[in-house]
C-alpha cells in the first residue's frame, strides 16, 4: 500500500488488503457503470437547457455559449456515456466521468469568459456542476480529488483572462466553489464509506451462507438440501432399490485402550477421511459415522445414475478396505475391516429440527447391518440381492448359508473379492483375500 491509499486507508476510504480492494472495485465498476451511463445522458440534456440562463445573462452572446453546450459538452458527455457499453472504458467508468467533469468545468468557464459580466454569476453554474458530479455520479473520492482543484483551477483561471466581473467577485466565486468541494466530499465520502461497509458485510454474509452450505452439505445429501433451501419441510421417500454399506473396525476397541485420546481421534479421523474421499469419489452418500462403524448409500440421489450405484457401492467397499491395508502397512495397529453390502428398499427422510439428521429405515438396512457383524475381519459380505446385481462384473466366494439378525431363516451370502478380470471398465482395486465366512 502506497502514502496515498495509507491516507485514505485512515479516512476508511481504502482496504488494507490489496485483493480486498480490488475485490470493491471491481464490485464497484459492476454497480456503478449503467448508473454513471444514464447520468451522463441526463448532463448532456440537462447541460444544454441552460441556454437560458445564458440568455438572462447576456442576449447579445446567447448563441456562442448555445454552440459550446450543444456542440461540445452534449456530444462529449454522450460520447462519455455512449463509450461505457464497451469493456475496455466500462473497466475505467471512472475515469471516463471524470474526464466527463473535466470537459463541463472547461465548457462552463468558457461560457462565462464569453457572455458579458460572465464570472458575476459564474458561482452558481461550478457549485451546481460540482454537487452534480458529487452526488448524482458513482465514483470514488480518490477521483473526487482530481476533479475537486479542477474546478477552482478553471473557474480562477478563466476569472482572470476574461477579467468580465466587478471587484471582489473572484473571492465570492471561491468561497462558492470551495464550499460546494467541501460539501460534495464530505457526502462522497459518506457514501463510499457506507458501500465499502456494505460490501464487506456482503461478503462476510456470502461466505458465511457458503460455509453453511457447505457444512449442510457435508451431513445431507445435495438433493435434500436444494429441498430444505426450496422451503421444503416434511422430507421422506420411499426409494425402490439402493446400495447400502456397512463398515466396522474389528479390534479398534481393544486398540484404544492402547491409545493416548488425541491420537485416537487422530486415527479415526484420517480412516473416516479416507473413506469420505472414496464415497465421493463412486458418489456415495454418508449417512452417519457412529463410534468406528461406517453406513454410506448409494443411488438415492435423483442426479446419480440408478443404473451404476451396486458397481459404486462394490468399488467403494473395496476401495475402503484397500485404505484399511494401507493404514495398518503404515501404522501396523491390528485392526482390520468388516463390511456389509446390501441392494434393496429402504425409507428415508430428515428428522429433527435444531440439529437436522438425514437417516434411513427398513429390512434392507438391518440386512446390510446384519452383514457387516456377520462379515469376517478383511471380508465384504454382499446379500443375495448384491449378487445379482454385480455377478457380472466381479468375482465373489461361492455361496455360503448363515443365519443373520431380524432375518427368519438363513440367508445365501458371497464375499466379494474384487473385479472380474476380464472388466476393463472396473476399478483395479486388489481383490479380498484369506477371508473366509
Amino acid at each position: 500500500m502506497d502514502k496515498f491509499d495509507t491516507l485514505l486507508n485512515r479516512f476508511g476510504l481504502a482496504f488494507a488488503s490489496a485483493a480486498d480492494e480490488e475485490s470493491f472495485t471491481d464490485a464497484h465498476v459492476r454497480n456503478s457503470t449503467r448508473i454513471n451511463q444514464i447520468f451522463l445522458a441526463i448532463g448532456a440534456f440537462a447541460y444544454a437547457s441552460y441556454y437560458v440562463w445564458d440568455g438572462i445573462i447576456d442576449p447579445e452572446n446567447q448563441h456562442l455559449a448555445i454552440m459550446i453546450r450543444i456542440f461540445f459538452v452534449g456530444p462529449t458527455l454522450l460520447a462519455c456515456a455512449a463509450s461505457l457499453f464497451f469493456g475496455p472504458f466500462m473497466r475505467r467508468v471512472e475515469a471516463v466521468v471524470v474526464s466527463a467533469g473535466i470537459a463541463l468545468f472547461v465548457a462552463q468557464s468558457w461560457i462565462y469568459i464569453i457572455l458579458d459580466n460572465g464570472f458575476n454569476y459564474a458561482a452558481m453554474g461550478f457549485v451546481l456542476t460540482f454537487l452534480a458530479m458529487a452526488t448524482a455520479f458513482v465514483i470514488r473520492v480518490r477521483y473526487l480529488l482530481i476533479l475537486s482543484p479542477v474546478a477552482l483551477l478553471t473557474a480562477v483561471l478563466g476569472h482572470i483572462y476574461a477579467n468580465n466581473a466587478q471587484p471582489g467577485w473572484l473571492i465570492v466565486n471561491i468561497l462558492g466553489i470551495s464550499a460546494a468541494v467541501m460539501i460534495g466530499m464530505v457526502s462522497a465520502t459518506i457514501r463510499e464509506r457506507a458501500a465499502r461497509t456494505q460490501f464487506m458485510s456482503e461478503r462476510a454474509l456470502a461466505q458465511s451462507t457458503a460455509r453453511a452450505d457447505e457444512l449442510l452439505h457435508s451431513i445431507l445429501p445435495g438433493d435434500i438440501v436444494e429441498r430444505i433451501q426450496n422451503g421444503e419441510t416434511d422430507i421422506s421417500d420411499m426409494l425402490g432399490e439402493v446400495s447400502i454399506v456397512f463398515a466396522d473396525l474389528a479390534g479398534f476397541t481393544s486398540l484404544s485402550r492402547r491409545l493416548s485420546p488425541p491420537d485416537l481421534i487422530r486415527l479415526l479421523d484420517e480412516i473416516f477421511s479416507r473413506f469420505d474421499r472414496a464415497a465421493q469419489r463412486y458418489a456415495m452418500n454418508k449417512i452417519y459415522t457412529i463410534g468406528d462403524a461406517y453406513m454410506a448409500v448409494g443411488g438415492m440421489s435423483r442426479s446419480d445414475d440408478a443404473s451404476d450405484h451396486a458397481e459404486n457401492a462394490a468399488n467403494f467397499a473395496l476401495a475402503i478396505q484397500a485404505e484399511i491395508q494401507k493404514m495398518i502397512a503404515e501404522t501396523g495397529y491390528p485392526i482390520a475391516l468388516r463390511v456389509g453390502l446390501h441392494i434393496g428398499a429402504v425409507i428415508t427422510g430428515v428428522v429433527g429440527v435444531r440439529r437436522p439428521s438425514f437417516d434411513c429405515w427398513g429390512e434392507s438396512v438391518d440386512l446390510a447391518s446384519g452383514l457387516e457383524g456377520r462379515a469376517p475381519p478383511g471380508g465384504i459380505l454382499i446379500s443375495e440381492s448384491a449378487y445379482d446385481r454385480l455377478r457380472s462384473k466381479f468375482a465373489t466366494s461361492p455361496v455360503r448359508l448363515i443365519e443373520l439378525k431380524g432375518v427368519n431363516g438363513r440367508s445365501r451370502v458371497r464375499l466379494l473379492l474384487g473385479p472380474v478380470a476380464n472388466d476393463r471398465d472396473a476399478n483395479q482395486v486388489k481383490p479380498v483375500a484369506g477371508a473366509t465366512v
